[in-house]
């Protein structure tokens, strides 16, 4: 069979970059529109971020204390956009975020 796609953040963050940063801090503090990725490592799990950028409408739970999303202006096409491996690649950056 085929192997496993293994998620490589490096390349994730230049996705994360091109497509995310406009909307989503990872610095403490900062927030953008959507919600801060400040240490996402610590505190979200590979099924919720993959499903997160899937479905963002179905995650409107605030990330930071503070915050709260009641509607999404996020793309819901990211995984038609992106390869199988950037996608994978940009979980793996978000899941590498710590403090």
């Amino acid at each position: 069979g085929s192997e496993p796609i293994v998620g490589r953040p490096e390349e994730g963050q230049k996705v994360f970059e091109e497509h995310c940063s406009i909307c989503h801090a990872i610095e403490k503090g900062e927030l953008i529109e959507g919600p801060s990725l400040y240490a996402a490592g610590t505190r979200l799990t590979y099924d919720y971020v993959k499903e997160s950028i899937r479905l963002p409408w179905e995650h409107m739970a605030s990330f930071e204390e503070g915050e709260d999303f009641t509607e999404t202006t996020m793309p819901t096409d990211f995984e038609q956009k992106l390869s199988t491996q950037d996608f994978e690649d940009l979980i793996a950056y978000i899941l590498s975020l710590n403090e």
